[in-house]
């Protein structure tokens, strides 16, 4: 907090705290003018009206703001020119307008879920993986939610199996969540209602995560004494 900063600023004041000397290199502009800037801010507030309303538990005002933002993301697509935001380095991305309107639109997955509109929300996803260039760490999350909403809420589990192989077949998935899909594969062909989807499954490479190695820490309440044990 604010005294912690405060003590910090004082410490280097005094010559007891020092940091390392670096130099900044900036190779890439966020923001190219404040017309820039202002779109940003106003996909910022976007998202941060819809996650306090849900937040709130108010689904059909969430879904009022969902559908204005995604109104004016496609607005926006359409009119200005983003391929600078596309250019910028993933971890400057999230400083974007598109960025914050994808999270919005992710966002709205949940709300239109909530609300039991499993076919507007797996029409949103599939068009949040139709671009890879916002939230790529989410394409995972993504794939795992429309493989769920296609098998478990509308009943088509080809569909659902098709989604299950794009996913792990999508280079920007992480690990974790291709192990989430794997899973989700393995309990399909497992499951006796899906007894002929089952050659479907076969061909669904494995994915397995290998054990780390483990380290045994002593209690740092012990000391070890050539000639004795000392507790503490």
């Amino acid at each position: 907090g604010g005294q912690g900063q405060l003590y910090t600023v004082l410490m280097v004041n005094m010559g007891r705290l020092t940091f390392p000397t670096y130099t900044v290199q900036r190779r890439a502009r966020v923001f190219r003018d404040r017309d820039d800037l202002i779109r940003y801010e106003e996909a910022a507030r976007c998202l941060a009206e819809v996650m306090g309303a849900m937040q709130s538990g108010a689904w059909e005002e969430a879904r009022l703001l969902y559908d204005a933002a995604k109104t004016a993301w496609q607005d926006l697509s359409h009119t200005a020119d983003l391929r600078h935001e596309e250019d910028l380095p993933v971890f400057l991305r999230c400083f974007t307008a598109g960025w914050a309107y994808i999270r919005v639109r992710s966002r709205g997955v949940e709300i239109l879920q909530r609300l039991k509109l499993y076919e507007e929300a797996v029409e949103e996803l599939r068009s949040l993986l139709a671009q890879s260039v916002y939230c790529p760490d989410s394409r995972g999350r993504w794939w795992d939610r429309l493989a769920l909403n296609l098998q478990q809420h509308l009943k088509r589990t080809e569909e659902a199996i098709d989604c299950i192989k794009a996913g792990l077949s999508d280079p920007l998935v992480r690990t974790g969540h291709q192990l989430s899909l794997y899973q989700r594969a393995v309990r399909l062909r497992e499951s006796p209602s899906c007894r002929k989807f089952r050659l479907l499954l076969r061909d669904i490479p494995a994915v397995e995560v290998k054990d780390v190695p483990h380290v045994s820490l002593p209690s740092p309440h012990t000391h070890h004494h050539p000639h004795r044990q000392l507790k503490l």
